[in-house]
Order: structure tokens, then C-alpha cells, then sequence
């Protein structure tokens, strides 16, 4: 039981910024189909990213490289032609 928990612990940090990725896809396919424009799309999801990160306590460049990610591959997906 003592492993599993551990073993729970340590996946945390990858699926923390598999939450961070799944956030700045969202946020940069809803402003890509807003405004029509990839670009707006992903530096959308760079202001967020920088935004949450500007308010964490310890902010993680990890965190932020994920959203960013996220972002940029959002518009490419969503608009798919």
C-alpha cells in the first residue's frame, strides 16, 4: 500500500502538466474559433499560461512550457484542413 501511494506521488508532476496542456489547448481552440486566427489562439494560451504562472506561489517554467504547448498545438488540431 505504502508503494502504491508513493508511486501515486510521484506521477503528480506529469499529470499536472498534462492538465496544463489540456488547459492551453482549450483556451487557445476556443479563441481560435472565436477570432478565426491560429496565431491569437496560441498567444492566448501564452497569456494565460504566463498569468497563472505570474500568481503561483512557486512558479514552475515547466508549467508554463506545457500550457504554451498545449496552446500551439490547439489551433493545428482544432482547425484541421
Amino acid at each position: 500500500m505504502r508503494s502504491a501511494a508513493l508511486a501515486a506521488l510521484m506521477l503528480l508532476p506529469a499529470c499536472d502538466k498534462v492538465f496544463h496542456f489540456g488547459a492551453g489547448f482549450a483556451v487557445s481552440g476556443f479563441v481560435t474559433e472565436v477570432t478565426q486566427s491560429r496565431p491569437m489562439g496560441c498567444a492566448a494560451a501564452v497569456v494565460v499560461g504566463l498569468a497563472k504562472e505570474a500568481v503561483d506561489f512557486i512558479p514552475d517554467p515547466f508549467d508554463l512550457a506545457a500550457t504554451i504547448a498545449g496552446g500551439c498545438v490547439g489551433p493545428k488540431v482544432m482547425r484541421a484542413e
